[in-house]
């Protein structure tokens, strides 16, 4: 019987082992951060619903539901992402609201999560920078 609880818990053990890691990195869980801000050339992220947005002449925000086909101005100025959270560019700082658009803080080094895991930062100028997961090798 001793044995018996020994090859169980061996043969359980290698399982969980290799079984684990493979469903991970199936499902791309296992991300690590790029270490160094990357400047988007095109200004454009995509916000929910894959709805385009990039910042215009003097930061007004654009948008666009046709990949980037047709731009036009968000009258609020104010974009949502996956994550539920609103977001609104204005004098060079980044706001946030988690409660539709109604109460506003300033974001944390004017940065958001974006829909697909990266990091975006506008900086003072308006100008879009990223830092993209990358899956673990």
């Amino acid at each position: 019987m001793k044995k018996l609880f020994i090859i169980f818990g061996l043969c359980f053990s290698i399982g969980v082992i290799g079984f684990v890691p493979m469903l991970l990195k199936k499902y791309n869980l296992l991300i690590q951060q790029e270490t160094e801000w990357v400047k988007v050339e095109n200004g454009i992220w995509v916000g929910k619903e894959e709805t385009l947005y990039k910042i215009g002449g003097e930061n007004i925000l654009l948008f666009s539901k046709d990949g980037g086909k047709k731009w036009d101005f968000v009258t609020d100025g104010v974009w949502q992402v996956k994550t539920e959270k609103w977001y609104k560019f204005e004098n060079g700082k980044l706001f946030v609201s988690e409660n539709i658009a109604m109460d506003w803080v300033k974001a944390p080094d004017n940065k958001w999560e974006g829909n697909d895991g990266s990091w975006y930062m506008l900086d003072e100028k308006a100008k879009l920078w990223v830092i993209k997961p990358k899956p673990l090798s």
